[in-house]
């Protein structure tokens, strides 16, 4: 493992915590608005894209099964501000859901049509 990492850093020529920051700053090319659902709506897309890339190479469930639940709350978010809801701090899926129900979005299926 010591001569893996010490070859990777003789190649590169670049220490391991700038390629961690350079990796960061690629995955946010500009700044975004938590009051834009837009910006909400990119990111999700940019989760799935990972989400994506991680089936088609065979990666580990868990980790899909997380990033997947993050993009749902995402577009979650992004109808609810759509709607002129208050950004709060919430990860609970099932209070967004409820929010959405209240607040008669499209996304949320009536109960007329169940």
């Amino acid at each position: 493992m010591q001569r893996f990492s010490r070859v990777r850093s003789d190649v590169t020529g670049r220490s391991a915590a700038f390629t961690r920051q350079k990796r960061w700053n690629r995955g946010l090319p500009r700044k975004t608005d938590a009051t834009n659902p837009a910006d909400w709506l990119a990111i999700a897309e940019e989760d799935l894209a990972l989400i994506r890339l991680a089936v088609e190479r065979e990666i580990s469930f868990a980790p899909c099964r997380g990033k997947l639940a993050e993009a749902l709350e995402k577009v979650l978010k992004a109808e609810l501000i759509r709607l002129n809801w208050s950004l709060e701090r919430t990860h609970d899926l099932q209070r967004l859901a409820k929010l959405l129900r209240e607040r008669r979005s499209t996304l949320w299926p009536s109960s007329s049509k169940r």
